[in-house]
């Protein structure tokens, strides 16, 4: 099987299925950077760009790494969207062809996704500086 990376999108991804990544004191210190509650902006502009979701799994006998499914960069705002009781939530998915059995099996990918060219990328951003597009980008290329 040749290992294939994929990117999914979706516009309507369960909030419900993901996991914050980061702890909840850093959570609030970025509302004290940005002068701005997150909650706040997401209420009043809606979302912008599509939260991140890096679901990916190795070998951990030769990476030592465990199997994950994180929302990074994007972690904050999904936090935000909890608060705001969101239920669903525009996203990419970043993984490769051997993981879509996998998360099948975990029910974790909901049926309706658009696999994204990375030509295709860029519609989903507003700026090729995001750090979502960036994130995306670097995962196309490593």
């Amino acid at each position: 099987m040749k290992i294939e990376k994929l990117l999914l999108y979706y516009d309507a991804f369960p909030v419900d299925l993901l996991t914050d990544t980061r702890p909840e004191f850093e959570l609030k210190n970025y509302e004290k950077r940005t002068g701005e509650k997150l909650t706040d902006q997401l209420d009043r502009d809606g979302q912008k760009e599509p939260i991140i979701i890096n679901a990916n799994r190795f070998d951990a006998k030769v990476r030592r790494v465990p199997s994950y499914i994180v929302v990074e960069p994007g972690g904050c705002r999904l936090s935000a969207m909890r608060q705001l009781n969101w239920k669903h939530c525009k996203a990419i998915v970043l993984t490769y062809n051997f993981m879509l059995p996998y998360l099948e099996k975990i029910n974790f990918l909901p049926h309706q996704n658009i696999p994204l060219t990375r030509k295709e990328l860029n519609n989903y951003f507003s700026s090729l500086a995001s750090p979502s597009y960036q994130w995306t980008d670097q995962f196309l290329h490593n």
